[in-house]
């Protein structure tokens, strides 16, 4: 109801995953349970890429997994079900390559085909009720959230089974007609020059290289079928793919290819075990690739069932309908323990959500959780709207450090797709996150170790609609070591002054409905030539957003509300956006946000005199201020307009109330095809829907939606209507058949054969009362802060300009020491904590977002013993960050096991090893570490070499540390070297050793990771590993670093021994004795703890001279650290040599013996350097005397450019 009600028109079904997967714990430390939900889950992939890349199946850590999957194509999750219940039986591992075929293959040969239809009977026969499914085989770790979702399931699984008894002609007639809409599909959505920049994406920084070979398998596939190069034994159609809930006909997406789920990278970085030149990588070695990989998954699955018995250690939990009502029916359960909810299950439906009993009810043995640390939303943001994913799914995050809220966007959002993020909010991201207790951590760090770099390259080039980027939304103050220990929670505790909150509001509510704003779609017309048709956002979303903030901020709602009704009343803005104005006000009512006079109970709009002369309330009682109106609309109304609007795509419905001077609108609809039955009269008459699930052929539809009751008292002539809503694309495709009004029927509001006016919605009897009950538990489990954080903001209300806390002094000499005049100072503790000290006195104030204590303001009561602290945000401005503040890579201490904040974890062991025997084959790697800078750092950068006044960057130059490490330990820019030293030479020299192993592929996040040993050196062992320092000071490559660098490591590097910790942290764990991490940012002392010293350095000790270092080094996965592209610009790549750029590179790495140059002559002239050769900043490879001479030989060297030839 929260999303505008679309006309159900040409809709595609997504058996088959088309991102590849991910490892939904890889914010979770590895003892932490993970109770992971699914919206929009689509193919289980995920899910088994989950257990497989955390280990689950190893005996390292024992946890439980336990998955909810939500999808509103039902065809979906029986195919789910179905894989993982053939991984389930005995000797699946020896069917694995059936499986596969039966997952993604559109025809399979006899004996798979025979398997599926057995397996499908198997789960027919087990499926007769939930009783039956739960004491079957499968029931102890398949689990269905829902009575309705079984049997869903189970029609699907009959039908599957049913094609194993057609006869040989209808088996004919049926792969005829299945080959027919093959065919029909087209050729996809392949770009100019026969390029998938689609597919590419499964290859991450190798994209490049693979989009010829994935555009070939893609061909290949929907000639075919099947990823088999032999098709000519497949005989037999697969029905997992015929049916949907659509009915029998084939409506894959025209994109689907089975292997865009899978990490491709991993056939072209020439893999230690499976060497091959990058060039001759076939379409057969790409999918083999990708069966291997799910073979892997598939092994680890079932070791994990088997691990588990008796109690499974997984359980996957199914749901079939709407995301958005799922989220609100488990916030529902969770505050009022019952299961039966006042939702509907799903748009264009009328039943009632209702849990399952044994799993979600009070007295449930096993209860299912109702709260979860993950929330996976897949990119069902592009389809229902952001605010929406975040109003719904945020509520059900449990208050952890760890706890995420992932969001996945595939399609571009305005002009620029890298800011797009910044639009869809329709506010300020950090005062958003006040509001709602959220924010990508990305826009915190200012960093990420996840890498799109392959989406931007692409987006620079190809043009695509489509845009991949994934964010982990979170608590701001979670990542703070010191406020995440005082109040996770924290934003709760601040306040608005009523004027700004309700500016605020407005600003938001301008933004959500900025299609209704003239001015701007003329500006559209006129700049894009097109106007975006999708509209996400009803006055039900900002209600409920409404409704979310109020339950978090305290203070006057009634004068915040009566502000923002003003600004809504007075607003000439959203022109076409006053028709829902009193759909706007039904809303806010009924969720308890706000009543204005026309929806009081005790006001002149329902006095008993104009009630009793109503025609409509003749005989009530008494009359709410808000009813349902249920419109009957004949199908005879629908034929004629069905094929048009079939046509137009998915048009947005609406309904209006009409008389003679007025017309309102109402988007908050509720449609579905049956038959009505009535029962009772006045205010206790009650409407039953029997659904038509054919859909339109006889049966009317029948919509509903709340409305004022003060409207149908004004006239008698009024009329009542459903229609589309206009919109720059319905009124150009169906003026001509609707009028400008674009209304389908109407019927006056007297027509009692077409129209009902009842208190609740059809089929949801006692709606009203179980709703008022949740949002009273809801608002009476709030906790209030203790403390309050005011905020200021700007005069425009847009951006905070400052925060304020106050805290009254109670200690003795504190009081004192104010009473005499003494100093109150505030300095910096972590980002989200200043400490404020008077004299002796310390204390320590968190805030729930990063501020800046060197620019704040102390304000003092000396008689009234007070202090308040009015502390600015953090400087936004990426621009300004030359200093590495504390806490830049937090590791928290929850419940004694260190979580990580803004760097996700890894398990080194299951990501493959890169081949780097032969360097020149690994030149991408030089382009993907390039594009950890930003454009702004490229220039920073030079800047810096060129002028000793510029101050460093200390992040720039650690990611300048980061690539020579890289780019040295792959020997693709120098002599081969793994040992590096961490530098200061300036101070005490060599203050840190790293020993990296291997350089592994991160498959999940698209980049590489060096698995590597550290040794911080301290006084204690020096006398232990003299002797082996002076064997490999030979070959020991220095990584420069001031000291300013030096303290930036030291705060790196706990958070990355962390994120690949495979060892449990002791009892006397040196994190746990001291309370601070790092253990130490100076020089001779070490950052981190003991716990993992010495564990599992196999691999070290076979390299030679490293034996001995084995006792005292602790592994840790390094990665690059990539700036974020919806904060800075990235890859915007120009013809200049960037010399200075070069200059430092070469500078910062100090090899034994090396040199940083690729070629001794220019490659252009062939003459030496002036004075010095420098490379290209693009592919790092050809070396010129000069820029003259790079500028003339561009045009002969661009095709080979390791950067730009990839696009």
């Amino acid at each position: 109801m929260s999303h505008p009600c679309l006309w159900p028109g040409k809709t595609f079904f997504y058996p088959i995953g088309n991102t590849t997967a991910v490892c939904l714990t890889q914010d979770l430390a590895p003892e932490e349970n993970a109770n992971v939900l699914l919206l929009g889950c689509g193919d289980p992939r995920n899910i088994l890429y989950t257990l497989y890349a955390s280990e689950a199946d190893s005996a390292s850590f024992s946890r439980s997994l336990d998955f909810t999957c939500c999808d509103v194509e039902g065809a979906v999750l029986a195919r789910n079900v179905l894989l993982l219940s053939l991984l389930a039986n005995g000797g699946a591992l020896e069917r694995v390559d059936q499986i596969w075929d039966i997952f993604y293959h559109f025809y399979l040969d006899d004996s798979t085909s025979s398997l599926l239809v057995d397996q499908s009977q198997k789960l027919v026969k087990l499926s007769k009720d939930l009783s039956t499914w739960e004491s079957s085989e499968y029931g102890t770790f398949l689990r269905m959230c829902t009575d309705r979702t079984l049997s869903d399931l189970r029609g699907y699984w009959s039908s599957y089974a049913s094609t194993g008894t057609f006869t040989h002609e209808k088996q004919i007639r049926m792969r005829k007609a299945f080959s027919e809409s093959i065919r029909s599909a087209g050729d996809g959505t392949l770009l100019g020059g026969g390029y998938n920049f689609t597919g590419g994406r499964s290859a991450g920084p190798m994209s490049a290289y693979i989009l010829r070979v994935v555009a070939d398998q893609f061909r290949r596939y929907w000639k075919t079928g099947t990823t088999s190069s032999d098709a000519e034994s497949l005989t037999h159609v697969n029905p997992t793919f015929v049916y949907s809930s659509k009915g029998d006909r084939f409506l894959v997406h025209y994109g689907t290819d089975p292997l865009l789920s899978f990490h491709l990278a991993e056939a072209y970085t020439n893999m230690r075990d499976t060497p091959k030149p990058t060039e001759s990588v076939t379409v057969e070695d790409v999918v083999s690739v990708a069966r291997a990989q799910f073979r892997r998954w598939c092994t680890s699955f079932v070791n994990v069932l088997r691990a588990g018995d008796p109690r499974p250690l997984v359980t996957v939990r199914f749901f079939v309908g709407d995301a958005l009502s799922f989220c609100r029916a488990l916030r529902c359960c969770n505050i009022t323990r019952t299961t039966v909810t006042p939702i509907y299950n799903a748009p264009w439906s009328v039943s009632r959500l209702e849990l399952n009993d044994n799993d979600y009810g009070a007295n449930a043995l096993s209860p299912a959780p109702t709260e979860f640390n993950v929330i996976e939303t897949s990119n069902i943001m592009d389809h229902v709207g952001l605010l929406n994913v975040l109003i719904a799914a945020s509520p059900l995050l449990i208050p952890s450090t760890s706890s995420t809220l992932l969001t996945e966007a595939l399609l571009s959002s305005g002009n620029d797709p890298f800011t797009g993020i910044l639009k869809r909010v329709c506010a300020d991201l950090p005062t958003l996150s006040l509001l709602i207790g959220l924010i990508p951590s990305t826009f915190i760090s200012r960093f990420t170790t996840q890498s799109n770099m392959h989406e931007i390259l692409s987006a620079h080039v190809s043009q695509s609609p489509q845009f991949h980027e994934r964010l982990s939304w979170k608590s701001a103050a979670g990542g703070d070591t010191i406020a995440a220990q005082c109040d996770i929670d924290i934003s709760r505790a601040t306040t608005f002054s009523p004027e700004q909150l309700a500016k605020i509001l407005f600003d938001i509510y301008l933004k959500m409905f900025s299609e209704e704003n003239v001015n701007i779609l003329f500006q559209l017309a006129v700049s894009e030539n097109k106007i975006n048709n999708i509209i996400h956002y009803n006055r039900r979303t900002f209600a409920e957003l409404v409704a979310v903030i109020k339950e978090r901020i305290h203070m006057d709602w009634t004068q915040v509300m009566e502000m923002f009704h003003d600004l809504v009343a007075r607003d000439h803005t959203l022109v076409t956006g006053l028709n829902y104005y009193q759909d706007l006000c039904c809303q806010l009512h009924l969720l308890g946000v706000y009543s204005a006079d026309t929806l009081r109970v005790e006001g002149d709009f329902l006095s008993p005199q104009k009630v009793k002369q109503s025609a409509i309330f003749r005989g009530w009682k008494s009359v709410p201020p808000s009813v349902c109106i249920v419109l009957e609309v004949p199908s005879s109304s629908l034929a004629p307009i069905a094929t048009a609007l079939d046509k137009t795509g998915t048009p947005m419905l609406h309904c209006e109330i009409r008389g003679s001077t007025f017309q309102n609108a109402f988007s908050c609809i509720q449609a579905t095809y049956g038959a009505v039955a009535v029962s009772g009269s006045g205010e206790d008459r009650r409407i039953v829907i029997t659904e038509d699930h054919a859909g339109g052929t006889t049966a009317p539809l029948v919509v509903s939606f709340w409305a004022p009751s003060w409207i149908l008292m004004l006239e008698s002539t009024i009329r009542v209507g459903f229609g589309v809503r206009p919109t720059p694309a319905s009124t150009v495709s169906l003026t001509q058949k609707l009028g400008l009004d674009l209304m389908i029927y109407t019927t006056k509001v007297t027509d009692d054969q077409h129209v009902h006016v009842v208190t609740e919605r059809p089929n949801l009897d006692g709606e009203v009362t179980k709703e008022a009950a949740v949002l009273n538990k809801a608002k009476s489990r709030c906790s209030r802060s203790p403390h309050r954080v005011a905020v200021t903001m700007d005069r425009a209300c847009s951006e905070i300009e400052n925060l304020t806390v106050r805290i009254d002094i109670t200690d003795p000499a504190a009081q004192s020491a104010l009473s005499k005049g003494s100093g109150v100072t505030v300095e910096q503790v972590t980002p989200c904590a200043v400490q404020v000290c008077i004299e002796n006195y310390n204390h320590v104030i968190s805030f729930p977002l990063p501020v800046n204590a060197g620019k704040s303001k102390v304000r003092v009561a000396r008689k009234s013993k007070y202090v308040e602290v009015v502390a600015p945000l953090s400087p936004a401005d990426v621009t300004n960050r030359l200093e590495l503040p504390t806490g830049k890579f937090p590791v928290i201490v929850h419940g004694r096991i260190p979580t990580l904040w803004n760097i996700h974890r890894v398990n080194l062991d299951r990501l493959p090893v890169v081949n780097t025997k032969d360097p020149a084959k690994l030149q991408w790697i030089v382009g993907h570490t390039t594009l950890m800078l930003s454009d702004r750092e490229k220039k920073a950068q030079g800047e810096a070499v060129t002028n000793d006044k510029v101050p460093q960057d200390v992040l720039v130059n650690l990611k300048e540390s980061l690539y020579a490490i890289f780019t040295a330990s792959t020997g693709v820019q120098q002599p081969k070297t793994c040992a590096f030293g961490l530098s200061d030479p300036d101070s005490v020299g060599v203050y840190t050793l790293i020993f990296v192993t291997d350089v592994r592929l991160d498959l999940g996040c698209h980049t590489i990771v060096a698995d590597a040993w550290v040794l911080p050196l301290t006084i204690d062992i020096m006398s232990d590993i003299s002797r082996a320092v002076r064997v490999i000071m030979g070959d020991l490559t220095q990584i420069r670093t001031d000291a300013d660098e030096m303290r930036a490591w030291k705060q790196l590097l706990p958070a990355l021994t962390e994120r690949c910790r495979t060892w449990r942290h002791k009892d006397s764990c040196e994190y746990l004795a001291k309370g601070t991490i790092p253990l130490s940012k100076e020089y001779g002392e070490s950052p981190i703890c003991t716990c993992g010293r010495g564990v599992g350095t196999a691999a070290l000790r076979k390299v030679k001279g490293w034996k001995d270092f084995a006792p005292f080094v602790t592994r840790i996965a390094l990665s690059p650290i990539f700036a974020v592209s919806y904060l800075e610009s990235i890859g915007n790549f120009s013809e200049n040599l960037n010399s200075e750029e070069a200059q430092s590179r070469e500078s910062r790495l100090k090899d034994a013996g090396g040199s940083t140059q690729q070629n001794s002559v220019c490659a252009a002239c062939e003459k030496e350097g002036k004075p010095k050769l420098l490379l290209c900043s693009k592919c790092r490879k050809v070396s010129y005397c000069s820029v003259e001479c790079q500028r003339r030989e561009w045009k002969k060297h661009k095709p080979q450019c390791a950067v730009l030839k990839e696009y």
